[in-house]
């Protein structure tokens, strides 16, 4: 009983944690906000086919993402997603986020600390997060 309240305990926290999560991070007229401050500027080159992630108000490139979808045969989709780190020479495909919005992506990013809120890429955590989403079907 007591290991059954721990675990019901450690999951409504993650839940809880995960929807507040969620919630800070708004996406408006190329502007990305994390509690209601302005930290990202962004562009949107194909609509959810491509995203283009810069640093406030310039068009220094953080990360380019993009949807692809690949046809291995007939009636047989491939599609994954790209999140593309220029300037690390870091190209991540990801088939685990190919279902996933921007938004989601890039609050990802951040929780799992690959970009700070300057846009600053931390290459440790970057190169985790590629090892752990980095799946491709072929």
């Amino acid at each position: 009983m007591k290991a059954f309240l721990q675990f019901t305990l450690v999951l409504l926290v993650s839940i809880t944690s995960q929807m507040s999560t969620a919630q800070k991070l708004e996406l408006k007229d190329g502007t990305v906000y994390l509690l209601d401050t302005a930290i990202f500027s962004y562009d949107q080159k194909v609509p959810n086919n491509e995203f283009h992630l810069f640093r406030l108000n310039s068009e220094k490139t953080i990360v380019e993402m993009k949807q692809v979808h690949h046809s291995a045969a007939l009636n047989s989709k491939n599609e994954y997603k790209t999140l593309t780190f220029s300037k690390q020479n870091v190209t991540i495909e990801s088939v685990l986020l190919s279902k996933r919005n921007w938004k989601y992506i890039l609050q990802l990013l951040l929780d799992e600390k690959v970009i700070n809120t300057k846009g600053v890429v931390n290459l440790s955590n970057l190169a985790q997060f590629a090892e752990k989403y980095q799946k491709k079907n072929n």
